[in-house]
């Protein structure tokens, strides 16, 4: 290091005006100067609240970054390159000068000194000023530098740092939309959506979507019915069938389906017992019984294991019938009259075609009746509910109506001509569901 005049560490005394600006010293090379000029008599305050022509700014750093050649003329007085930094990085600046004394400044973005390194006697090498610092805030901060006697030289600048917290960025973590914690104490927005789209509005945080629709309800089942009136599910274990002579048979399974193999309808008789059910219980599974089914449901109840024993039903058909009879509430007269409705103006299609017209009449004639309510339903014999001598006569032609509807199965209707024909289209009834 070669002798010089007492150091001026201070950035506000001038230069002396004898200092030649351009001559280096023995053995070292000219360097390419910076670009510009401004006043030497600049005060030390100049950089802490430097004017505009104080500093010439050389352009950003970023940490790990090195700027090599970079030529000092002694104007403008000092050299910066800023950096973005965060609280609580740990940076360290080595500011190198060819030959020459380096001294340096870390400003804040209000221009408050952070660090500074502008003694040179107890250096080894007063070529290197040695910045070293953890970060006080979040900001942009400069690296303000110079020859410490304004001399012209070359300049080395190197930044090294390590952060102390990496903030999150939206795409890191998949946001779209909101705020959110960036994972170093700040907030961290990431923008709005676009109508009709809602920040979370498919269900995940800072994703904009809407919300799916609601999954449609379960199919309404015979099953789904009764166990929101009883409370409980079906549970063939949990019907009881009380017989003639008061003794109670619990369980589906005590059930003699074979009895009903060529037995009317309504002669439903259990296992081992000559005496005839005449009602089925729902019971609890503490035995309490919960609801009773008597008269017609019992006839229901045979007509379905006369259909199940002889094969014209499904393996099940008793089961489901069973759980009918209790979910399905009772027929009202509107409800009878608006399926014998139906049933007659679907079945035309059934009838032979010399006798449809004649039909249609005797349909309607039927209707007018039950519209007034002249007709009273009633259990028939052998089969259903029908009319009492519910026969109506067209040019000569009796026919004759019955409208099947045994509880637990779909109601039908029967119509015979005479002797000649008869048919029993069905219409389906719903359960319902709440």
């Amino acid at each position: 290091m070669k002798l010089h005049r007492p150091v001026d560490t201070t950035l506000g005394l001038a230069f002396a005006l004898g200092l030649s600006m351009t001559t280096l010293a023995a053995g070292c090379a000219s360097a390419d100067s910076a670009e510009g000029s401004t006043s030497d008599d600049i005060a030390e305050s100049a950089l802490v609240t430097p004017s505009a022509g104080s500093i010439r700014k050389l352009g950003a750093l970023q940490y790990g970054d090195q700027r090599t050649g970079i030529g000092y003329s002694g104007r403008p007085r000092a050299l910066a390159y800023t950096f973005v930094g965060h609280r609580g990085d740990a940076v360290d600046v080595v500011v190198e000068a060819d030959c020459e004394d380096a001294v340096a400044w870390l400003l804040d973005d209000a221009r408050g000194v952070v660090t500074r390194d502008t003694a040179l006697a107890p250096k080894p090498d007063t070529r290197v000023a040695h910045l070293t610092a953890t970060l006080p805030k979040d900001g942009t901060f400069m690296i303000v530098f110079r020859e410490a006697h304004g001399e012209a030289t070359s300049f080395s600048v190197t930044l090294e740092g390590k952060a102390a917290c990496t903030p999150k960025r939206c795409a890191d973590v998949g946001a779209h939309c909101g705020t959110l914690d960036d994972g170093c104490g700040a907030t961290l927005t990431c923008g709005t959506c676009a109508s009709p789209d809602t920040c979370g509005g498919s269900g995940v945080a800072n994703v904009c979507g809407s919300p799916p629709p609601p999954p449609p309800p379960p199919p309404c089942t015979w099953p789904r019915s009764f166990e929101q009136q009883f409370g409980q599910a079906w549970n063939p274990a949990d019907v009881a069938f009380v017989t003639s002579d008061g003794a109670v048979h619990r369980g589906m399974g005590s059930l003699d389906l074979q009895a009903s193999k060529n037995q009317v309808p309504n002669a439903v008789r259990t296992l081992g017992s000559g005496a005839l059910v005449r009602e089925i219980r729902l019971l609890s599974a503490s035995g309490a019984t919960v609801a009773s089914r008597t008269g017609a449901a019992v006839y229901g109840l045979g007509d379905a294991m006369w259909h199940q024993v002889n094969g014209y039903a499904a393996g099940d058909f008793v089961e489901t019938t069973l759980v009918r009879l209790f979910a399905e509430p009772t027929h009202s007269y509107a409800e009878l009259k608006e399926y014998f409705r139906r049933l007659t103006a679907s079945s035309v299609s059934l009838v032979p075609a010399a006798d449809q017209t004649d039909y249609a009449v005797a349909a309607q004639r039927l209707m007018s009746s039950l519209d007034s309510g002249q007709r009273a339903f009633k259990l028939g014999t052998g089969h259903a509910l029908d009319f009492h001598q519910a026969t109506e006569v067209v040019n000569g032609k009796p026919f004759a109506f019955q409208l099947s509807n045994p509880p637990g199965l779909d109601p039908k209707i029967g119509m015979r001509q005479g002797a000649a024909w008869l048919f029993w289209p069905s219409i389906a009834v719903e359960p319902i569901c709440r």
